[in-house]
């Protein structure tokens, strides 16, 4: 904050700019101008309505310690209650004029505190919650006393008064005669005015009573009325006496004057210097008589303001000695911060100890769960090594049948391999003699045909086992086509099924185009909603994305859908081909005799039978030899076929066996018996083992838990004595139910001293400037006495000057008796009426 010295003169009013001040927490845009009008202090603030609600909450701070107090008395020698207020043209008003429309916002005045009781009435129209309660502690720090006692007494009298009217309305025949008065709070004359007015409507109503006593009996009672007056004589007199002590009180504060005053008159005896230091002119002596006069006046009010100033250093060298004496609290504050720092520590053992206990409940209730467990798993424990070695008795066998399962297989996998191998020979030989056996055949049936027709039982033999060779081979092919029918149409279903599985498109494929389509969506949303200049590029890639994804999901589907299609085609061709299939070989079934031997066997056995019923031919033998092994061995092959199968399917179920037997005693299924066998070991032995070992460890755990928190306890109870002796020394209550009250007490004291200490660095600041202000002024003061040297007809107008005062006094000493004459004959009225009454 930064201040400097404008003098200005306003035309028409005693106002002037004793200083401009700069708020520099409000960048200096709302300056702020102080206006000593002669009766108190007013702020005029510049700038909106906003900044005045700001510069309100900085105001009193700002100019309490920098005092500017009025420089004239009213007649009775106190400070008038005349408050100016600047307006927003520019005019200055005084309060009484501008009561009924007052305006918070356009100004803020703050008062010395000689003149706290009528501030205090005018602070109601600020705004609400803005420095009302700073400044109702800065400025009632000396003055709560006297203004309590002078509304207490007003009260007091008024209530009496006002009851006495009512009573006399009240009882009053004709109560349009006498009627309660409008009693005034403004002063005690007031009062006295209406006790006469009292009186007069009292004595009026008796001559009229006196008149008229053939009318109704009189309803009031003398007595009554006596009483009352000599119960107001009495609180007038104990009022007068309280006047009197308030006027002491206030002509000692009265010599409390301003800065603002002091730089006034400074100014206006700077001017006068000047005037004096010019040449005087001979030939105009009363001119320099009037100069040396005004001289004479200036240091006698010098003279008196360093009296006053040294008063005022008197009287606030006093306050700062009482606020030190009346201080209880500073020196008990080490204490109480100790009690205060004792309440914190308090408040976090008491919270730790309370998680503690609870650790320590959980603790003894998993322990007491962990015991309850362990006594059931010992009694288990039995059940678990019986169940453990029928386990492992169970897997004893389930390996001896695991290795013969095993060589079985093994067996049966070479023998295959060898009849796989046997079977490949015969196969090429009967290749090679295929073609012979054939030929053999058609030549055979050539001959017959030239042949002279033979007749007999041997030729028709032959022609049957002929036939029946030829439909049994039929009908092995058709069976082999119609095997390989049938393996097609399984691989086409298997097809038709993960094309179905594959019509919604697989979840991998999915996922690779939602991530591009979702992100398309994202591009063409963020190029929508939020305004860009390159918004229309997201929207087309997004679109892009969205497009391309779409339409590679339509191509997958089309794709999918097509080859569903040409397989169902040809699974129904492959289905016709079956049919066709089986008619012929139902139709060939029909030919040939019923058997339930396998065909090769039937073929190989008709081929024999026609070798037998036909010629014998040297080039027949070798082929029908030929025929025979090959079907031999492919009966031993399908033999051995279904034991290697059989085996496998054995070995499958045994594997499968033995995983859902280790699931089911908890273990791993990929463990090997040799593994297994150590695992189900190991627990036997070390299940209670590991029980023992917890339980001991929490024991040991809840013990330690236990110890701790007995000794947090002690500790809590040790501080909690310490803290109720600290608050026992420091005078007040001790019992646990009020700790946290004792507390917000000692946090009160503190902020009440804290405020103390605050107020006594304020009035010390002060005291510095009025010890500044008074060299200042001794200094100015010599000068006036060196000049009053060279003159000698000062005496005279000093002599002129004095006598005036003496007027000035006896009129105000005048004045004063006139008031008190008043005040008694008021007073003699009520006697005279109470005593006609």
């Amino acid at each position: 904050m930064t201040k400097r010295a404008t003098p200005w003169t306003q035309k028409g009013d005693a106002a002037v700019i004793v200083t401009e001040f700069q708020i520099d927490r409000f960048r200096n845009e709302h300056p702020l101008r102080v206006l000593d009008l002669g009766n108190g202090l007013n702020v005029a603030l510049v700038g909106d309505d906003d900044a005045r609600r700001k510069m309100l909450d900085v105001v009193p701070s700002v100019l309490y310690g920098s005092p500017v107090f009025s420089t004239s008395l009213d007649d009775r020698g106190s400070l008038p209650a005349i408050i100016a207020v600047r307006t927003d043209n520019g005019v200055f008003r005084i309060r009484r004029e501008i009561d009924d429309a007052r305006d918070s916002g356009q100004r803020v005045s703050i008062k010395s505190p000689d003149n706290v009781e009528h501030e205090l009435s005018f602070l109601k129209t600020l705004l609400d919650g803005v420095g009302k309660e700073r400044y109702r502690r800065v400025y009632t720090l000396n003055t709560t006393r006297i203004g309590r006692r002078l509304k207490r007494d007003r009260r007091a009298v008024i209530r009496e008064v006002q009851r006495l009217g009512k009573y006399l309305h009240d009882k009053s025949p004709q109560s349009s005669v006498v009627s309660p008065p409008e009693v005034s709070t403004s002063s005690l004359t007031d009062v006295g005015k209406s006790l006469s007015a009292l009186t007069a409507a009292l004595s009026q109503q008796a001559a009229k009573d006196q008149s008229t006593t053939d009318e109704a009996p009189r309803k009031l009672d003398p007595k009554r009325i006596a009483a009352d007056l000599a119960q107001v004589e009495n609180q007038l007199t104990k009022a007068r006496q309280h006047e009197e002590l308030v006027h002491r009180d206030l002509e000692e504060t009265r010599h409390s004057l301003t800065i603002s005053r002091l730089r006034q008159q400074l100014t206006a005896v700077d001017k006068d210097l000047a005037q004096t230091r010019k040449p005087p002119v001979k030939s105009d002596a009363s001119r320099a008589g009037r100069s040396l006069t005004e001289i004479d006046s200036k240091l006698g009010r010098c003279r008196q303001r360093i009296d006053e100033l040294l008063e005022e250093q008197r009287g606030i060298q006093q306050q700062i000695d009482d606020v030190q004496t009346l201080s209880r609290v500073r020196p008990l504050l080490p204490r109480i911060e100790a009690v205060l720092l004792q309440e914190r520590f308090l408040v976090t053992e008491e919270q730790a100890i309370e998680l503690l206990a609870d650790h320590v409940r959980n603790l003894e209730a998993r322990l007491d769960s962990d015991r309850r467990r362990v006594q059931s798993r010992s009694a288990d424990h039995e059940y678990e090594q019986t169940r453990a070695s029928e386990a492992l008795g169970e897997i004893d066998r389930f390996l001896e049948q695991l290795r013969r399962t095993r060589r079985e297989y093994r067996d049966a996998r070479e023998r295959l391999t060898q009849q796989q191998k046997e079977s490949a020979n015969s196969t090429t030989a009967a290749a090679s003699t295929s073609s012979t056996f054939t030929q053999a055949l058609n030549d055979y049936a050539a001959s017959q045909r030239k042949a002279p027709t033979a007749t007999g039982p041997a030729a028709g033999i032959a022609n049957d086992w002929a036939q029946r060779v030829t439909n049994l081979r039929e009908r092995m092919r058709i069976d082999e086509e119609l095997a390989g029918l049938q393996r097609d149409r399984s691989e086409l279903e298997k097809l038709m099924q993960r094309l179905y599985a594959e019509q919604l498109v697989p979840f991998r494929v999915l996922m690779w185009l939602g991530v591009p389509f979702m992100l398309g969506v994202a591009l063409v949303i963020y190029g929508m909603f939020i305004p860009e200049q390159t918004s229309w590029r997201h929207v087309g890639f997004g679109l892009a994305f969205a497009i391309g994804t779409s339409l590679l999901k339509l191509s997958l589907d089309r794709a999918n859908g097509d080859r569903l299609l040409d397989t169902r085609d040809q699974v129904a061709e492959i289905d016709r081909s079956i049919s066709q299939w089986m008619s012929r070989a139902d139709a060939l079934d029909e030919q040939l005799p019923h058997s339930t031997r396998p065909l090769p066997d039937q073929l190989l056995e008709a081929e024999q039978m026609l070798a037998e019923a036909g010629p014998s031919r040297p080039d027949v033998a070798p082929v029908q030899v030929a025929r025979i092994a090959p079907a031999s061995a492919r009966a031993d092959q399908r033999a051995w076929r279904s034991r290697v199968t059989d085996a496998r399917r054995r070995y499958k179920e045994m594997i499968s066996r033995w995983r859902e037997f280790l699931l089911e005693l908890g273990l791993s299924p990929a463990l090997s018996p040799s593994q297994a066998r150590e695992l189900l070991e190991q627990r036997a032995t070390e299940s209670l083992s590991s029980d023992e070992t917890r339980d001991r460890a929490l024991e040991f755990q809840l013990r330690q838990l236990r110890n701790d928190l007995d000794r947090r306890r002690a500790a809590f109870a040790q501080a909690i004595t310490q803290s109720r002796e600290l608050v026992q020394d420091l005078g007040f209550a001790s019992t646990g139910s009020t700790v946290d009250e004792q507390m917000d007490v000692l946090r009160e004291s503190i902020q009440d001293s804290r405020e103390e200490e605050r107020a006594c660095a304020e009035l010390a600041e002060t005291l510095q400037q009025v010890k500044q202000r008074e060299i200042r002024l001794t200094n100015y003061l010599t000068k006036l006495e060196e000049e009053r040297t060279k003159t000698t007809a000062i005496e005279e107008e000093r002599a002129r000057q004095h006598k005036i005062q003496q007027q000035l006094q006896a009129e105000k000493q005048r004045l004063l008796e006139r008031e008190r004459q008043q005040l008694v004959e008021r007073l003699d009225a009520l006697r005279t009426q109470r005593a006609e009454g």
